[in-house]
């Protein structure tokens, strides 16, 4: 897990003022974000459905997608969508029989001049309520885990160095040289763009899986000229000293991704 500060109340000001009781991600996104990411996260959701296993709750949930409105703003044939009737003279119907004239002449004297009351399902509703109206959702289907929307990851996210190590697989990021992870070597040092999202200087510090399908990263804090020789810069990250050289001594280039 990420070495984020602990926040107080985080879920609840995560909410912030709206009325929301549920969390609603796209599955599609979901499946967007990268493998260390996606592996953080659904260990937690493991986590949590192991944490209130023991709570009775629905066997599902309809969820689809819609756009957000006061009852006020609906047009008449939203509100008939919805159910919602709108009174504007206090439950009181006019005559039959009124010529054209004769009705908005009516209408003019039972108005209510505090404006109209809405109805739905028999209940009296506020103008002000938020309703929601079916709409087409705008994120494509997954498809089978198939459907990829690339990611856009904001400067402003957590920094590297507050993360200390990742696991991510080897493929996942493809080397400037045209290599990937797999062919660097314990204590070779990568430097990542923002763009891979996991921007910043990394130090190889173990392969995982038969095939080395993984590789841990561990960031490296603090960059320095080494000895004498200012071509050749060293990273430290904990206790690991990591130089981009090979074995005869001779500088290597740091690979870039």
């Amino acid at each position: 897990m990420t070495n984020q500060p602990t926040e107080t109340d985080a879920i609840h000001r995560q909410f912030g003022l709206t009325y929301a009781n549920y969390l609603v991600m796209p599955r599609t996104l979901l499946q967007s974000m990268d493998d260390a990411w996606q592996t953080e996260f659904v260990a937690l959701l493991r986590r949590f459905n192991e944490a209130f296993a023991h709570v009775p709750q629905a066997k599902g949930y309809k969820v689809e997608a819609a756009t957000e409105h006061e009852v006020s703003e609906l047009d008449e044939q939203q509100r008939a969508q919805l159910g919602i009737t709108e009174d504007w003279y206090r439950g009181e119907t006019p005559p039959e029989g009124l010529t054209d004239a004769g009705l908005l002449e009516w209408e003019a004297e039972h108005e209510d001049p505090e404006g109209p009351v809405y109805y739905r399902d028999g209940q009296e509703i506020d103008g002000g309520e938020l309703v929601m109206l079916p709409a087409v959702d705008p994120v494509p289907h997954y498809q089978r885990g198939r459907t990829y929307i690339e990611p856009k990851i904001p400067t402003t996210s957590t920094p590297s160095a507050l993360i200390g190590s990742i696991t991510i697989r080897t493929e996942s990021v493809q080397l400037d040289n045209g290599e990937c992870l797999r062919d660097l070597a314990i204590g070779d040092s990568v430097e990542l763009r923002a763009d891979t999202g996991h921007e910043g200087l990394w130090i190889a510090a173990a392969f995982h899986g038969d095939y080395q399908d993984q590789i841990t990263l561990q960031y490296a804090e603090v960059v320095e000229v080494c000895g004498d020789n200012p071509k050749i810069a060293c990273e430290f990250s904990g206790t690991r000293h990591a130089h981009p050289v090979d074995l005869d001594g001779n500088v290597r280039p740091r690979p870039t991704a």
